[in-house]
């Protein structure tokens, strides 16, 4: 459903030159994701949440480093100490904080419920593109969006067992 999503938003003509490298390029990436979402779920009972999150930054960090190898230095840094605050801001607001409660509730909800979870990217995108850059929304965006949605609330919930807290570990 979600990769049906996607699709239905898919518009190779619109791609310019050199951009279907730059997807493939960017192929590990949720490759890498989706194993992070399988391994936080379901095998990092035994780690605390900050552990947790290195293991998946760490991926997700080896998923984009292609891309990051085959683009310019000065394209990906900031230009100055005001886009650097900006920067920092975002990251921790829309990375930082988003990871940490997306790792605490990995375990809790298992790997299916969790993967379609952070597939709500594509509807929350449509969104932002609509409120913030005056895109269009019309039957395709809606329709892609609705097989998203769909996919997370037929995702299956898992009785995890509890995680135990760091202190009650070590008891």
């Amino acid at each position: 459903l979600i990769l049906g999503g996607a699709l239905v938003l898919f518009q190779g003509e619109s791609l310019g030159e050199g951009a279907m490298a730059a997807l493939l390029w960017s192929l590990p990436a949720p490759i890498g994701f989706g194993f992070i979402i399988v391994v936080l779920s379901g095998m990092t009972a035994s780690l605390n949440p900050l552990e947790r999150m290195a293991s998946g930054m760490l991926g997700a960090i080896l998923g984009l480093a292609p891309l990051a190898v085959t683009t310019e230095a000065a394209m990906l840094l900031p230009g100055s100490a005001g886009q650097w605050a900006l920067v920092l801001a975002m990251g921790l607001v829309t990375a930082l904080i988003p990871q940490f409660l997306y790792t605490i509730a990995c375990p809790r909800v298992g790997a299916a419920r969790a993967a379609a979870a952070g597939s709500f990217e594509l509807p929350t995108m449509l969104i932002v593109g609509w409120l913030f850059f005056g895109e269009a929304l019309g039957p395709q965006q809606a329709f892609a969006a609705a097989l998203v949605l769909t996919a997370i609330l037929l995702s299956p919930p898992v009785s995890a067992p509890p995680v135990a807290a760091p202190s009650e570990r070590a008891a």
